[in-house]
């Protein structure tokens, strides 16, 4: 705690490993405390979206960490760095070292346990003080450009949150744009999310939470062929549905992949 107010305040990967809402609300209003009337709120926000990619990625270590049955910590790190390293090397050659976003992703049992982000860019609206402006996001996702003058601080930033809204689906995978397309998904995704949260590398998998993946997975690859035939993100989706099978059939599944490799949701993983 301090008095002193600062042009600055800044909070980079904190939001996201908040268990409580009214935690992370009372860190955000702290910030805006601590920040000088005409100052700057920098701070990095998980999206549902966004985090999805790495759900399915550490879902994906489970299954090969079951079949080769690898049981020391120390070996799982090891074995799991070399499977994600053409990962990372994927999404840039400027990303953390694979060891690094293992221990901090992958083998982060807090982090996948978190189903769905208790503050993001929706709860942070509900806590916006009438006085602050959204100056800027990364990345930019806006599509309508009205006149700025013509507008207050609450239009303004309605304006953004709506946006986001209508964009948000393009959070799922950093190359990969559905234009203008107000599909929701959150459902699906929230449905996956919370069995793959039950799911740990010591427990046998339920025969019947693989099926629900598999099939809650099979309709959203479906929902975004309908808007963009053969698009990346259903070509990694169906490769993992493959791979779930395979599992299932306890036939050996592949520590290689063609399209699963790419998929990368925008987030602050790396």
């Amino acid at each position: 705690d301090t008095k002193e107010k600062f042009d600055y305040t800044i909070l980079e990967n904190a939001f996201g490993g908040f268990r409580k809402k009214k935690d992370a609300v009372l860190i955000f209003k702290k910030l805006n405390k601590f920040t000088k009337k005409n100052g700057t709120i920098i701070v990095t926000l998980l999206n549902l979206y966004g985090i999805f990619a790495l759900k399915l990625k550490y879902f994906y270590a489970v299954m090969l960490v079951k079949q080769n049955k690898i049981s020391n910590f120390d070996n799982r790190l090891n074995f799991l760095t070399k499977i994600f390293k053409s990962h990372l090397n994927y999404l840039s050659k400027n990303a953390r070292k694979t060891e690094k976003w293992v221990l901090d992703t992958i083998l982060n049992q807090n982090f996948i346990n978190i189903t769905k982000p208790c503050f993001d860019f929706f709860e942070l609206k509900k806590n916006l003080n009438k006085n602050l402006l959204i100056k800027s996001t990364a990345p930019k996702f806006f599509v309508d450009y009205i006149w700025f003058k013509n507008m207050n601080i609450k239009k303004h930033n309605d304006n953004i949150f709506k946006q986001l809204f209508n964009q948000q689906l393009n959070f799922i995978d950093f190359e990969t744009r559905f234009l203008f397309d107000k599909l929701i998904l959150s459902s699906n995704i929230n449905k996956i999310n919370q069995i793959i949260s039950r799911i740990d590398f010591d427990t046998r998998i339920n025969l019947k939470d693989l099926n629900k993946i598999q099939q809650e997975i099979k309709i959203i690859s479906k929902k975004l062929n309908t808007i963009v035939h053969n698009n990346k993100v259903s070509l990694a989706l169906n490769e993992l549905i493959k791979i779930i099978i395979k599992f299932k059939k306890n036939k050996k599944i592949p520590l290689k992949t063609k399209n699963f490799y790419k998929l990368w949701g925008i987030g602050t993983h790396a």
